[in-house]
């Protein structure tokens, strides 16, 4: 029982397979609250650019588009297996409104300052961690 449980919560940093797919489902459900508490912090307006890095099942992507009219969003996320869950989550808007491809947190494919809004539910415990360089004297 306890290995289930083990193999289970594995599925958290990258799904896969059958688990992962289970996983996907229990976040997309079990992140509502958090997400929707979060959001309800932003402003909001109609034609917003935003992306969700680490979207999972892109339940996430879909809670964005309803705030702002008119808006795209962009998910990236590590496995495929949540890769292919956003798009069908999203796949009436996927390619007009919605675009999803697989990547890493620490490589984005996006230029600076191209987003309103970007959010990471739940995720930036699994990023790769990078040494920052010591800040410089200014001295």
């Amino acid at each position: 029982m306890k290995s289930i449980f083990k193999d289970f919560f594995s599925q958290c940093a990258r799904p896969e397979g059958f688990l992962g797919r289970v996983m996907l489902r229990f976040m997309n459900f079990g992140h509502a609250p958090l997400t929707n508490w979060g959001l309800g912090f932003v402003a909001f307006h109609d034609g917003m650019t935003m992306a969700d890095i680490g979207c999972g099942g892109g339940a996430t992507l879909k809670r964005l588009l309803k705030r702002s009219s008119g808006s795209k969003v962009y998910g990236i996320d590590i496995s495929e297996e949540s890769v292919i869950k956003a798009k069908k989550v999203n796949k009436q808007l996927l390619g007009s409104r919605v675009f999803v491809e697989q990547g890493s947190a620490d490589r984005l494919p996006w230029g600076n300052q191209t987003f309103d809004v970007v959010t990471a539910v739940e995720t930036v415990y699994f990023w790769p961690m990078r040494n920052p360089s010591p800040p410089r004297s200014t001295r």
